[in-house]
Protein backbone atom coordinates (compact mmCIF):
# COMPACT_ATOMS: atom_id res chain seq x y z
CA UNK A 1 0.00 0.00 0.00
CA UNK A 2 1.44 3.40 -0.90
CA UNK A 3 2.48 5.59 2.03
CA UNK A 4 0.27 8.47 0.90
CA UNK A 5 -2.78 6.18 0.98
CA UNK A 6 -2.01 5.33 4.61
CA UNK A 7 -1.40 8.99 5.48
CA UNK A 8 -4.75 10.05 4.00
CA UNK A 9 -6.53 7.14 5.69
CA UNK A 10 -5.06 8.08 9.08
CA UNK A 11 -5.95 11.74 8.55
CA UNK A 12 -9.53 10.84 7.59
CA UNK A 13 -9.94 8.57 10.61
CA UNK A 14 -8.37 11.11 12.98
CA UNK A 15 -10.50 14.02 11.79
CA UNK A 16 -13.60 11.81 11.85
CA UNK A 17 -12.78 10.82 15.44
CA UNK A 18 -12.38 14.49 16.38
CA UNK A 19 -15.81 15.22 14.91
CA UNK A 20 -17.41 12.33 16.81
CA UNK A 21 -15.66 13.33 20.03
CA UNK A 22 -16.90 16.90 19.68
CA UNK A 23 -20.49 15.59 19.63
CA UNK A 24 -20.03 13.00 22.35
CA UNK A 25 -18.19 15.32 24.73
CA UNK A 26 -19.87 18.57 23.70
CA UNK A 27 -20.84 19.32 27.31
CA UNK A 28 -17.14 19.62 28.20
CA UNK A 29 -16.07 22.10 25.53
CA UNK A 30 -17.19 25.70 24.90
CA UNK A 31 -20.67 25.95 23.31
CA UNK A 32 -19.37 27.52 20.09
CA UNK A 33 -17.02 24.60 19.48
CA UNK A 34 -19.59 22.02 20.50
CA UNK A 35 -22.07 23.51 18.03
CA UNK A 36 -19.79 23.77 15.00
CA UNK A 37 -16.87 21.40 15.52
CA UNK A 38 -18.62 18.25 14.28
CA UNK A 39 -19.39 19.61 10.80
CA UNK A 40 -15.93 21.07 10.20
CA UNK A 41 -14.01 17.79 10.66
CA UNK A 42 -16.77 15.94 8.77
CA UNK A 43 -15.91 17.86 5.59
CA UNK A 44 -12.19 17.68 6.35
CA UNK A 45 -12.39 13.89 6.68
CA UNK A 46 -14.35 13.76 3.42
CA UNK A 47 -11.59 15.71 1.69
CA UNK A 48 -8.93 13.33 3.01
CA UNK A 49 -11.03 10.33 2.02
CA UNK A 50 -11.28 11.63 -1.55
CA UNK A 51 -7.53 12.31 -1.65
CA UNK A 52 -7.01 8.70 -0.50
CA UNK A 53 -9.34 7.24 -3.14
CA UNK A 54 -8.29 9.52 -6.02
CA UNK A 55 -4.64 10.45 -5.41
CA UNK A 56 -4.14 11.70 -8.97
CA UNK A 57 -6.94 14.27 -8.76
CA UNK A 58 -5.93 17.88 -8.44
CA UNK A 59 -6.55 19.24 -4.97
CA UNK A 60 -9.22 21.59 -6.29
CA UNK A 61 -11.22 18.62 -7.65
CA UNK A 62 -11.05 16.87 -4.30
CA UNK A 63 -12.02 20.08 -2.49
CA UNK A 64 -14.95 20.83 -4.80
CA UNK A 65 -16.18 17.24 -4.70
CA UNK A 66 -15.98 17.18 -0.89
CA UNK A 67 -17.96 20.43 -0.77
CA UNK A 68 -20.59 19.20 -3.25
CA UNK A 69 -21.05 15.97 -1.29
CA UNK A 70 -21.36 17.99 1.92
CA UNK A 71 -23.99 20.27 0.36
CA UNK A 72 -25.98 17.34 -1.02
CA UNK A 73 -25.94 15.61 2.37
CA UNK A 74 -26.93 18.85 4.13
CA UNK A 75 -29.80 19.46 1.68
CA UNK A 76 -30.96 15.86 2.16
CA UNK A 77 -31.72 16.89 5.73
CA UNK A 78 -34.65 18.91 4.39
CA UNK A 79 -36.36 15.67 3.37
CA UNK A 80 -37.72 13.11 5.78
CA UNK A 81 -39.13 10.08 4.01
CA UNK A 82 -39.59 7.19 6.43
CA UNK A 83 -36.84 5.05 4.89
CA UNK A 84 -34.29 7.88 5.11
CA UNK A 85 -35.18 8.68 8.70
CA UNK A 86 -34.73 4.99 9.52
CA UNK A 87 -31.22 5.20 8.08
CA UNK A 88 -30.56 8.40 10.05
CA UNK A 89 -31.65 6.64 13.25
CA UNK A 90 -28.70 4.24 12.99
CA UNK A 91 -25.32 5.27 14.39
CA UNK A 92 -23.62 5.28 10.98
CA UNK A 93 -26.61 6.97 9.32
CA UNK A 94 -26.62 9.72 11.94
CA UNK A 95 -22.88 10.29 11.56
CA UNK A 96 -22.96 10.38 7.76
CA UNK A 97 -26.30 12.06 7.08
CA UNK A 98 -27.09 14.20 10.11
CA UNK A 99 -30.57 15.37 11.08
CA UNK A 100 -31.31 19.07 10.70
CA UNK A 101 -30.52 21.51 7.92
CA UNK A 102 -28.53 24.59 8.96
CA UNK A 103 -27.12 27.26 6.65
CA UNK A 104 -24.20 27.74 9.04
CA UNK A 105 -23.00 24.22 8.22
CA UNK A 106 -21.90 25.44 4.77
CA UNK A 107 -19.34 27.71 6.47
CA UNK A 108 -18.19 24.73 8.54
CA UNK A 109 -17.77 22.63 5.39
CA UNK A 110 -15.72 25.29 3.64
CA UNK A 111 -13.60 25.77 6.77
CA UNK A 112 -13.07 22.03 7.14
CA UNK A 113 -11.96 21.60 3.55
CA UNK A 114 -9.57 24.57 3.76
CA UNK A 115 -8.23 23.14 7.02
CA UNK A 116 -7.76 19.79 5.27
CA UNK A 117 -5.79 21.42 2.46
CA UNK A 118 -3.54 23.20 4.97
CA UNK A 119 -2.99 20.05 7.04
CA UNK A 120 -2.23 18.12 3.86
CA UNK A 121 0.32 20.72 2.80
CA UNK A 122 2.10 20.56 6.17
CA UNK A 123 2.04 16.73 6.33
CA UNK A 124 3.34 16.38 2.77
CA UNK A 125 6.17 18.84 3.46
CA UNK A 126 7.14 16.73 6.48
CA UNK A 127 6.64 13.51 4.51
CA UNK A 128 9.07 14.60 1.78
CA UNK A 129 11.85 15.42 4.25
Amino acid sequence: MPKKFIIYLLLAVLTGAIGIASRKFGDYIPDFFAKYTGDTPWACAGYFFLRMLFPNWKKIYSALTAFIISVVVECSQLFHPLWLDKVRNTIIGALLLGFGFKWSDFICYISGIILGILIEKIIMILYEK
